[in-house]
């Protein structure tokens, strides 16, 4: 029977496709079940059962345990806008932009064009965890 460990404090998080975004800890012990007619039970020892339709999941997701923070500033932000896009904006023109493996090598290297908003695509990037660093920024991504 598969199982999952984590550290304390660790949580899981169900996000809906309508913004919705369900929290467990690990802590609490919670169970999560599928049944053959789109049926989602979530119940954990904190919160009694719930019922979603599995359908209306668009992601589960675990805190971040790479140790990487995201550190952004107010004038600044990189943000993912799907899997395979980063815009950024507040950065000069002409600033570098990197984005890093988790392995340290840098797979695509860009500079900005326009401060009000740069769009960086990354189609050429394999699934996998990266770092968008950009003048001091850092942020996190992950590819599907």
């Amino acid at each position: 029977m598969p199982s999952l460990s984590a550290d304390e404090g660790v949580k899981l998080h169900i996000h809906f496709k309508s913004g919705e975004k369900m929290e467990l800890d690990f802590a609490d012990r919670p169970t999560i079940s599928f049944n053959s007619r789109d049926a989602l039970k979530i119940q954990s020892a904190s919160m009694s059962m719930k019922v979603k339709a599995f359908s209306t999941v668009d992601k589960i997701t675990f805190d971040d345990q790479t140790g990487i923070a995201d550190a952004i500033s107010a004038d600044k932000q990189i943000k993912a806008e799907s899997n395979k896009k980063v815009t950024l904006s507040g950065f000069k023109a002409g600033t570098k932009v990197n984005v890093i493996g988790i392995n340290g090598v840098i797979y695509l290297t860009a500079k900005v064009d326009n401060e009000d908003r740069f769009e960086l695509s990354l189609d050429e990037l394999e699934p996998g965890a990266y770092v968008i660093a950009a003048d001091n920024e850092l942020c996190k991504l992950m590819i599907n």
